[in-house]
């Protein structure tokens, strides 16, 4: 099993430039209902402006490598119909998906499962006492486990906001660094693109390793699109509504 380890870079310097998805990029512990998830991010959509401005940013930068937060994805996927591989393969410029290891991932999920089941068990005997007649809501026992159950639920919120942030930033930036340390020469640029929820993590982590971070942002505009606004007329005059521009941080 793969241990995580952050170990600053040796002999080589490492710039790394956040760049902002375009949409948010899912994880869960749990899946939520469909119509909970983002429509454009389980589409695999890409919008031609963002695409240009990639590619305007590796002419810039011209990176070493570019990674890319995995999220929920296969990691066996090679996204040969991903148009921003696409991209990276017509420049020639390495190209990765990251994350937590799937193994690591499952050793910290199966100490959360007991609480899981816990919550289960203490959901279904709160069903059950209520639909008894006769048992009050001041009910000692009733009471009791409402309490208990909140206090799991708040727990479970909290350790999949670790995994969810801090542990998983930990991993992305040990494969950063590993990928890295594969490379030849001493200054090492990467392009970075993950969901904007993982800056402040990223950045803090990269400031303790003595790595070099530049963040780019994503505005996304709405432009006016006149009083004839159904879906129709929009889709018939070819409106492309939401521009991505870039700010730099």
């Amino acid at each position: 099993m793969k241990v995580l380890e952050l170990e600053p870079l040796k002999k080589k310097s490492l710039k790394l430039v956040l760049l902002e998805s375009e949409f948010p990029i899912p994880w869960w512990l749990e899946a939520p209902p469909k119509e909970m998830r983002n429509l454009a991010s389980s589409l695999g959509i890409i919008s031609k402006e963002y695409l240009n401005n990639v590619e305007k940013l590796i002419q810039k930068h011209k990176p070493n490598f570019v990674i890319e937060e995995k999220g929920m994805r296969s990691r066996d996927d090679l996204h040969y119909e991903d148009a921003l591989v696409d991209l990276f393969r017509k420049n020639n410029i390495p190209y990765k998906m990251v994350d937590i290891s799937d193994n690591a991932l499952d050793y910290l999920t199966s100490a959360i499962e007991s609480d899981v089941s816990l919550l289960k068990e203490f959901q279904t005997e709160i069903k059950n006492l209520k639909d008894q007649s006769g048992v009050h809501s001041n009910d000692f026992n009733l009471q009791n486990l409402v309490a208990l159950s909140e206090y799991l639920q708040l727990e479970y919120k909290r350790q999949e906001d670790e995994l969810h942030f801090k542990v998983r930033e930990m991993w992305m930036m040990m494969e950063i660094l590993e990928l890295a340390r594969e490379q030849k020469g001493e200054k090492i640029k990467v392009l970075f693109i993950c969901d904007k929820g993982h800056f402040n993590g990223i950045t803090e982590i990269a400031t303790e390793l003595g790595v070099d971070i530049e963040k780019i942002r994503i505005k996304n505009i709405l432009k006016k699109i006149g009083s004839q606004n159904s879906s129709k007329n929009i889709i018939s005059k070819k409106i492309h509504n939401i521009n991505s521009n870039l700010e730099i941080k």
